[in-house]
């Protein structure tokens, strides 16, 4: 274990210094960012001087990784249990299943266990183990779009066409504080958790407890809770 964590940090520390470096010729030119990276370190005075140069460059804060305390790398791409698994059926049907061992999805083109699901990447297409395999369908990494043709409707909910014009029309971007009136679905929820990540705040507000209690525990699911508070409040309510 000890050996398997010390090569995942020596990976992530060279993702970083990959990363920082890149970020260093988009933002600050490639000149700026051989100065640090070709220093021959006999001199530690002429070390010392670039380093400062170097940090009081105006694009620094752009480049510098390090002044994000949470770290970007890829998001997971194999299935796992506990697993949101967008369905794909059809164009026009999707689907989805908190993946669980053991457990069968079923749909008119048959009977899909969840075993088969689980160590697969998603994007993967699985067959029904009946009827010869004719029936299958395609295990699809969820996003906001594909979250809000599948989620379930407890209301009526804003579709990603209109959800993406109403977020370039406020120009909300990432680490923004966003307050919205309805939660609903919670598909304009999701949508607007993506805009704000990795740092920003939703507060949104559902005057449903039912409502309230199941988008908190979807939120939670889809590893959204740092980003969303859901509030069990009327906002349209008259002041006590």
């Amino acid at each position: 274990d000890d050996f398997v964590a010390n090569k995942r940090a020596k990976l992530d520390n060279l993702v970083i210094k990959a990363a920082n470096q890149v970020a260093m010729d988009i933002f600050c030119g490639p000149s700026m960012a051989s100065k640090i990276e070709h220093s021959d370190g006999d001199d530690k005075t002429d070390q010392t001087n670039k380093l400062q140069e170097h940090e009081q460059h105006p694009n620094i804060s752009n480049a510098n990784c390090k002044l994000y305390p949470e770290r970007s790398l890829p998001s997971q791409q194999i299935i796992t249990p506990n697993s949101l698994v967008v369905i794909f059926e059809s164009f026009t049907n999707l689907n989805f299943v908190y993946v669980q061992p053991d457990e069968i999805f079923s749909n008119r083109n048959g009977h899909f266990h969840h075993n088969d699901f689980i160590g697969k990447p998603f994007g993967s297409k699985v067959r029904s183990r009946a009827n010869g395999g004719l029936g299958y369908l395609y295990l699809l990494k969820p996003t906001p779009e594909l979250w809000t043709c599948s989620l379930p409707h407890r209301t009526q909910i804003v579709h990603e066409l209109d959800s993406s014009l109403i977020i370039q029309s406020l120009d909300i971007r990432p680490n923004m504080t966003v307050c919205e009136s309805g939660t609903g679905s919670g598909a304009m929820s999701h949508m607007l958790a993506r805009s704000i990540a990795p740092h920003g705040k939703l507060h949104t507000f559902e005057f449903n407890g039912d409502r309230v209690k199941k988008a908190k525990e979807e939120f939670m699911k889809h590893g959204l809770d740092h980003l969303v508070t859901v509030h069990w409040r009327d906002v349209c309510g008259e002041k006590e």
